[in-house]
């Protein structure tokens, strides 16, 4: 019998709850569940519906609306006292609806938000007591693959999975250090009855959107009982993958749920990419002040010796204590590599190039330390890499700051101010500034 996870005992099967056991998804969990050995909950708001299950020692068949609070504390209730508790809840409960945004019915709406997402949240809320005081428990929640991508004439529906995606991902966050794992399943079209009697669609259809919504909900329903997806293989894959110990935050079943889920990630990358230099505009310019001994400068050679391992990053310091990870050939904080000792090299580097900069340093800055090297006025960054052309003459510019993960600088190199010797084209200290 496979085992849930390391804190259950060997010798314990594991109790799963689920709703929605007369059809669909939710009659072959609870086949496989009850095959397996599991003591299980198997749950419908019709007991005459659940047939070919008995109760037994292991199984105990319940009466559950999800819309109801009462029924759902006493299901719950009843499962602990029974079983000592609940280690798999599993939210399989659901209805459809087919129209076109316009043409929904206020009435048939609520229903199915009652259903999809309130009733599976207070299925959550009435498990989750028990299973954060025994630190362990497994969650998971039907969505679909209109839970990823938005289609014509399921809007409402799309509406209901969108929101079972977010608060999912929301709790999974929320519970799991505390030994509570969420899993989402997205799957595409299986034969189940859900295009069938299960959902409901607009009785006023609307003649502009025959031609999209009008047309996928001709084919949904001719689909039905015609689907590619074998819900036997599906729920086998959603029990082995409780079964393993480690629950995957999403779980695709389905061909086309594989395909449409990643043409959505491909479609959101593009969309976002496109706009990036809006998003990263819309922030308040914030000002970082930077002390005198910590002001960047130029090191030609701290370059040479991060760039032998290919190292993009590398720290623009006239002061080896800026960047003990450089000097001492630690790890670097940017790529995770370690870099050769800089030795004379940089000395004699910094020697020449200390000259140049203490002539170019302006009256009002800090006098340089003869250990540290000369201080420098901040650098001015308005770019949107660390790392840009010249403004004036467009040829690349070796001008390098460390990126922090959260904040990464932005940069950018004024005309007329490179050139200082050794190769580097790093602008004077006299002439930048830094803003993050």
């Amino acid at each position: 019998m496979n085992k849930l996870a390391t804190p259950y005992e060997a010798s314990e099967a594991p109790v799963w709850f689920i709703t929605g056991c007369s059809t669909g998804f939710g009659l072959e969990l609870a086949r496989q569940a009850i095959e397996r050995g599991y003591r299980t909950v198997v749950t419908a708001r019709d007991l005459a519906k659940l047939q070919g299950f008995a109760a037994s020692d292991r199984v105990l068949m319940l009466k559950l609306d999800v819309t109801q609070p009462d029924q759902i504390a006493a299901a719950v209730q009843a499962a602990e006292a029974r079983f000592g508790g609940i280690d798999v809840l599993v939210n399989n409960a659901g209805i459809g609806y087919f129209a076109a945004i316009e043409e929904g019915d206020a009435a048939e709406v609520r229903k199915m938000f009652e259903v999809n997402v309130f009733g599976l949240t207070a299925m959550i809320q009435a498990a989750l007591p028990g299973m954060r005081q025994r630190r362990r428990g497994c969650i998971v929640n039907l969505s679909s693959l209109a839970g990823v991508r938005g289609m014509p004439a399921l809007g409402q529906y799309n509406a209901t999975k969108f929101a079972v995606e977010g608060l999912s991902e929301a709790l999974r966050r929320e519970v799991e250090p505390l030994g509570i794992q969420v899993m989402v399943v997205n799957p595409s079209g299986f034969r189940t009855d859900w295009a069938g009697r299960s959902a409901n669609e607009s009785e006023h259809p609307i003649e502009d959107y025959l031609a999209t919504a009008g047309k996928v909900r001709l084919a949904v329903r001719a689909s039905s009982g015609k689907q590619p997806g074998d819900p036997v293989r599906a729920v086998k894959a959603i029990v082995e993958a409780v079964a393993s110990g480690k629950l995957p935050h999403h779980l695709l079943l389905g061909n086309d749920a594989f395909e449409g889920a990643m043409a959505k990630v491909d479609e959101l990358r593009q969309d976002f990419m496109a706009g990036e230099a809006v998003a990263r505009g819309a922030d308040f310019p914030r000002a970082t002040a930077f002390r005198a001994s910590t002001a960047p400068a130029c090191s030609w050679a701290l370059r040479r010796a991060t760039s032998r391992r290919r190292c993009s990053t590398w720290w623009p310091t006239a002061s080896p204590s800026a960047a003990p990870w450089a000097a001492t050939g630690a790890t670097c904080p940017m790529c995770t590599q370690a870099h050769r000792p800089l030795a004379t090299t940089r000395a004699r580097s910094r020697d020449g190039l200390q000259g140049k900069l203490s002539s170019a340093r302006p009256p009002s800055s800090p006098q340089s330390s003869p250990k540290t090297g000369p201080s420098v006025s901040p650098p001015q960054c308005t770019g949107s890499t660390h790392e840009h052309l010249h403004q004036r003459r467009s040829s690349p510019c070796s001008l390098r700051l460390p990126v922090s993960a959260a904040t990464p600088p932005r940069l950018v190199c004024r005309p007329g101010v490179h050139g200082h010797g050794f190769g580097c084209r790093a602008g004077r200290g006299d002439a930048l500034g830094v803003r993050r």
